[in-house]
This record gives C-alpha cells, sequence and structure tokens, in this order.
C-alpha cells in the first residue's frame, strides 16, 4: 500500500515538473476571457456574454494569443492575434457577423474587427480609451502613442464599424505610412488629416481631460473633454455617415463652482466625469449636461460640483488649427 502512495507521489511530481517545463518551453494555456468591460462594447451595464464557440490560448512562445472562432457555416477558424501581454480581454458581437475583440496593452487596447462569415481579420488598431456608440456603428477612441514619447498629444478619432480597414483609411494616405483609422474629430484640420509628431509644437499639443468618451442615446453625437494649454474645453461632435461636426465650449470656473476666491486654474485643471444629453430634434443640437470633478488645491474645500447646461447658444464650431508643414 506505501509502495502505490509513493508511486502516486511521484507521478505527481514528475507530472507538475513536465508542466512547468511545458510552460517555460511555450507550450499554449488555455484562458478565460474575462469579458469584464461590457462598456467596450456599447453596453454600459450588464454582462456580454461570449459567443458560441469562442475560446482563447496564451502563447508563450508568440507575444500574442489564438483565437478560435465559429464560423457562420460551423465550421471553426483559429486566429493569431498578436499582443504584447497574450491576452484577450473582450469580445463584442457588433452585427453584420463581426466580432470586436479588445487585448489590453498597458494602459491601452488594441482592437481587432474579426468577420464571423470568413474567419479572418478584418482590421487592426491601437487605441487608448476605446467606446463604441450604443448602437455599435463606431468606435469612438484616443490615438495611441508611445509612453516615451518626447511630446504626447492627443488625437480624437472616430472608427465606423460597419467599414473595413480601406473603407476607414483617407483616400490619400501612404500605405508604408498609414493614418490612423478612422476619421478626425478633435482638434479639427484642413480634411481632417491627422497629424504628424513633427507638426505638433508644445503650444499645440492637446492633453485628454475626460473619464472616458460620452454617446448620446441614439450614437448621433459623443463628447469629451480636451486641455490646451490652459484652457479646457468640452467637445461635442455631431456624427454623420459622411460628415462630422465639432463644437467645443471653454470652461470657466464659475460654471462648475459656486464658491468665491477661486481661479481660473480650477477650470483648467478639471476632468470631465459625466455627460448625459437630452433628445435632439431634428438637425438641431441637444442640451448638454455634464459633470466635471476639480484637481485643484482648494477647490475640494468649495462647492465645485455644479452641472454645466450647454446648447446651442454656448457651443460653437471648433476653428481650423493650422500647423508647420513637415520639412523634407
Amino acid at each position: 500500500m506505501r509502495y502505490d502512495c509513493d508511486r502516486q507521489r511521484l507521478w505527481r511530481t514528475r507530472t507538475l515538473r513536465l508542466y512547468a517545463l511545458a510552460v517555460a518551453f511555450g507550450a499554449p494555456t488555455f484562458c478565460q476571457i474575462p469579458q469584464d468591460h461590457p462598456e467596450l462594447c456599447g453596453h454600459g451595464r450588464g454582462t456580454v456574454e461570449l459567443p458560441t464557440g469562442i475560446n482563447t490560448v496564451s502563447r508563450a512562445d508568440r507575444a500574442g494569443a489564438e483565437l478560435t472562432v465559429k464560423r457562420r457555416d460551423g465550421s471553426t477558424k483559429s486566429i493569431e492575434l498578436r499582443t504584447p501581454e497574450g491576452t484577450i480581454q473582450q469580445v463584442c458581437p457588433i452585427g453584420q457577423d463581426k466580432l470586436l475583440v479588445f487585448g489590453a496593452v498597458g494602459d491601452a487596447y488594441i482592437a481587432w474587427v474579426l468577420s464571423q462569415v470568413t474567419g479572418e481579420r478584418v482590421d487592426g488598431l491601437r487605441t487608448r480609451d476605446p467606446k463604441v456608440s450604443p448602437d455599435q456603428h463606431w468606435l469612438a477612441y484616443r490615438n495611441w502613442y508611445p509612453a516615451s514619447a518626447e511630446l504626447p498629444f492627443e488625437e480624437y478619432l472616430l472608427y465606423d464599424l460597419t467599414k473595413d480597414a480601406v473603407g476607414n483609411q483617407l483616400a490619400d494616405s501612404n500605405p508604408r505610412d498609414p493614418d490612423p483609422a478612422g476619421r478626425l474629430m478633435y482638434p479639427v484640420t484642413a480634411k481632417r488629416v491627422t497629424l504628424h509628431r513633427m507638426e505638433v509644437t508644445t503650444e499645440q499639443a492637446h492633453a485628454w481631460a475626460s473619464t472616458s468618451f460620452f454617446w448620446s442615446p441614439d450614437s448621433r453625437f459623443v463628447a469629451f473633454a480636451d486641455r490646451l494649454g490652459e484652457a479646457n474645453s468640452i467637445v461635442v461632435v455631431q456624427i454623420a455617415a459622411d460628415d462630422l461636426t465639432t463644437y467645443v465650449h471653454r470652461l470657466e470656473t464659475f460654471e462648475i463652482c459656486t464658491g468665491e476666491g477661486l481661479g481660473p486654474e480650477v477650470a483648467s485643471s478639471a476632468t470631465l466625469s459625466d455627460v448625459e444629453f437630452t433628445s435632439a430634434r431634428g438637425g438641431n443640437l441637444p442640451d448638454v449636461f455634464a459633470r466635471f470633478s476639480p484637481d485643484y488645491p482648494g477647490s475640494k474645500d468649495q462647492s465645485c460640483n455644479k452641472t454645466l447646461l450647454l446648447n446651442a447658444s454656448n457651443l460653437k464650431p471648433a476653428p481650423i488649427e493650422v500647423h508647420k508643414p513637415l520639412r523634407h
């Protein structure tokens, strides 16, 4: 009896050692997809169920994961998705037999659009703070930049999830150095062309001032906040199939604080924390209720929790920014 127990312990020990060696030398590991970020799918609450037949394998021998997709004809296809962390965070069914898949990369996400008809990858893009519209037609995101960037600057883009990679690129985009996918919402440039880091000066570098992108329930408007120098502005973008209209309103301290003796630095340091839209009629702008969270010494001791109401009278078309051309 003791002999049998010793053999079992020896077998378990050898099995564990073999498993450890397999992991060390790159054996695939089956992983559960968390599905714990429903907001990435355009859902504010609840759990987004994983589509039938979807599973993922993290590969230690490569920087990525293999996602198995069940195609509409019943067959399966494995797609390799390259992500440094080798994990898939969220899978979103978005209609048109497509899946939107997110893999976490530090403080950003790689987003892939996959076809459930062919089992192929339609497109892939690097994003910060991605937010899908309630109708799952649009993806708003901040353009990705490396953490080591000497002069980080924000570009806010809109990706059309009903189109493929070609449909989300500018007509004159250089295939060897393509522009970020989608249309540039803000800053507004001529022909909404995205910027190159050599075109932006310190004075022109926009900074993120929101906790998120905020969508209207009908998916026709998206709002966020942006900081440029000492100016903090709420940005509201009206979306049409082939056009965008961008409106801005510069935030003032008295609009969010009732206390006295607070200067403009309170407004310039505030972060947009919540937005609610009323229903827009026809081509009119909706009323926008915005709440900010000031982050400046002294503002915590005062009443700086007022809700700001914006409408067509104080949302103005954003001016076109002019940047120096690239030197060749």
